[in-house]
């Protein structure tokens, strides 16, 4: 998948997206909204109806999305970000539209500041419907860890957090960890208001090398409602992020893998909500060129990132 000409830089890349339908087969984002019972909460998040004209405004789902054909089998789709609060956006498609219908697929995530985006090589003469779903979060602290093979540790000498067990199947898996924390009896703040947001970002993010060409996350939730967490990565400190991880709610731990030795690394997590999407366009591709190299088989979602999908233990 790539932008149109000209847009900003997409984060996405490797994107590790545990417990959802496979996204080879066209399942939509099914991310588990798992509330912190019992947990200390500084403010409950407020009622749509009740919303402040402060989180109306930060919060405002993007608009005038409108999807072109660039060829008869590349989709054009252009929208306005009217939302000021902190986050990014995933373009997503499905193949109907219907009242109720949320069978919706991820294709790329997306900062503010992109406002184009390109799904290109389509199946031809098929009916999408795309739509611009935001999600919004304080960012943490960046972390930093440098990647020095002289100083990365041997595998059997995983370094932990005061307080944590670990256990992995294979130390080269990337994902959540198996983690045991120490009860945390810190208060949690809703992130749906503009009110708590900021106090209910994550806390104390760690970085750590732990082998070869992986690096371990730790940080501490803060967050009475959030919808999951995404993990951002760059080679910048203060730029060029890009999504690598959407994990579910109440993750505390992130161990990503396949990163090049020799680098400096910055890492950033945020907890996040699933704001209302915008309305929804549809568009049926054309026919394929005579001649094209495109096969008339290719899938819908030719092109996507790739994606790692990983079955995640089931929700209480």
């Amino acid at each position: 998948m790539t932008p149109v000409p000209g847009a900003a830089e997409k984060p996405a890349g490797n994107f590790y997206l545990p417990s959802m339908k496979r996204f080879q087969h066209g399942g939509p984002l099914m991310v588990p909204v798992l509330l912190l019972a019992g947990a200390m909460s500084c403010a409950t998040a407020p009622r749509l109806s009740s919303r402040s004209s402060a989180d109306v405004e930060a919060f405002a789902p993007p608009t005038a999305l409108i999807a072109t054909l660039a060829t008869p089998v590349d989709i054009d789709l252009h929208w306005k970000n009217r939302a000021t609060s902190p986050g990014c956006y995933f373009v997503e498609f499905a193949f109907e539209q219907h009242p109720g219908n949320d069978d919706f697929t991820m294709l790329d995530a997306l900062w503010p500041e992109t406002t184009r985006f390109r799904h290109d090589k389509v199946a031809p003469e098929t009916h999408f419907v795309y739509r611009i779903r935001p999600l919004f979060g304080q960012p943490s602290p960046v972390a930093e860890v440098t990647m020095d093979p002289a100083a990365l540790p041997k595998a059997s000498a995983v370094p932990r957090v005061k307080g944590d067990t670990l256990s992995l199947p294979s130390l080269e898996m990337e994902g959540p960890l198996d983690l045991v924390r120490e009860k945390d009896s810190a208060p949690r703040c809703s992130i749906r208001t503009m009110r708590t947001a900021v106090q209910g970002a994550p806390v104390r993010l760690a970085a750590l090398p732990v082998f070869t060409n992986a690096i371990d996350l730790h940080w501490e939730d803060r967050a009475a409602d959030e919808d999951g967490y995404l993990v951002d990565i760059s080679v910048n400190p203060t730029n060029d992020f890009r999504v690598c991880a959407l994990l579910p709610p109440d993750t505390t731990s992130f161990r990503k893998t396949g990163l090049p030795a020799g680098l400096k690394y910055y890492f950033r997590v945020r907890a996040f909500f699933y704001g209302k999407p915008s309305d929804p366009v549809e568009l049926v591709s054309g026919r394929e060129p005579v001649g094209d190299t495109l096969s008339t088989a290719a899938s819908p979602n030719a092109g996507a990132p790739m994606i790692t999908v990983e079955k995640s233990k089931e929700a209480p």
